[in-house]
């Protein structure tokens, strides 16, 4: 029975999507990276995406008339060097900081900074549970917990929102899988960088985004209110008009929709 709500869902997005490529003069494809194009490992630094999924998406960039975006929470230079992946725009601290096809880097808007205190004051209380760390993005943080054993995840958790209870108007916090987000209060997001990246393009070139945890619900709402086409990764209770198991099932998506493209831009030029 779940094989074929699965396969009944991806019909779905294949048809939507071709629906969508019919007469349009332009792609716009959009993915978060963890946990969308790479399972969630034990340590972030696990997480490299391969020759499949950076493969696709060299692919996908290449064809004509094709725009191609990855997003992450992820620092901008640590995405970089996981994904080793050219030509597209990307996007690091979930809409902090960009680079463009073309390799030029900018912060979207100046950020002010977090508290000079909060690194230490976090590291501190990882120190009392052994598998969490702070992952400290310069400009953001990342409280991982990843390795804390279940009986023992409430009291972390506790403790770090007391922690960041003080500074309340100075952070904003998102809870992913496994992780704290703690970015300054204000910073941009990626729903903010895909209005960037998107520019005045609207349904003349259909848009499409992946993606699976917290810091993905407002770019997928922004993709709905804009008659994208948003998908969910995994079972999480986020705004999608389609779900995906996993992201072996977002890299074939997208393989697929490499090939449909393909096509329609090789009818067209006949």
């Amino acid at each position: 029975m779940l094989g074929a709500v699965i396969a009944s869902s991806r019909n779905g997005i294949h048809a939507e999507i071709a629906h969508a490529m019919d007469g349009a003069v332009g792609l716009d494809v959009a993915s978060d990276y963890d946990g969308t194009l790479t399972p969630i490992v034990a340590t972030p630094d696990r997480a490299w995406l391969g020759p499949r999924g950076s493969g696709v998406l060299r692919r996908l960039a290449r064809l004509p008339h094709t725009r191609v975006a990855l997003l992450s929470g992820r620092a901008l230079r640590d995405l970089e060097r996981h994904t080793r992946v050219t030509g597209i725009f990307m996007v690091g601290l979930s809409g902090i900081e960009t680079r463009d096809e073309h390799g030029a880097r900018h912060v979207l808007r100046p950020v002010r900074r977090l508290p000079s205190t909060l690194a230490s004051e976090l590291e501190a209380w990882c120190e009392r549970f052994p598998g969490a760390w702070v992952e400290d993005k310069t400009m953001a943080l990342a409280v991982h917990d990843r390795a804390v054993p279940a009986r023992r995840r409430h009291a972390f958790e506790a403790g770090v929102l007391r922690r960041l209870r003080p500074y309340r108007g100075d952070v904003e916090v998102m809870r992913g899988k496994r992780v704290h987000e703690i970015r300054p209060a204000g910073a941009p997001d990626k729903s903010t960088a895909l209005a960037e990246w998107r520019g005045r393009h609207r349904r003349s070139r259909p848009l499409i985004y992946l993606g699976d945890d917290t810091n993905d619900r407002r770019a997928l709402a922004w993709v709905l209110e804009r008659g994208g086409i948003a998908v969910a990764v995994g079972h999480r209770r986020l705004p999608a008009t389609h779900r995906l198991p996993n992201p072996s099932a977002a890299l074939d998506l997208l393989e697929w929709l490499e090939r449909a493209w393909r096509k329609k831009l090789e009818r067209e030029k006949d």
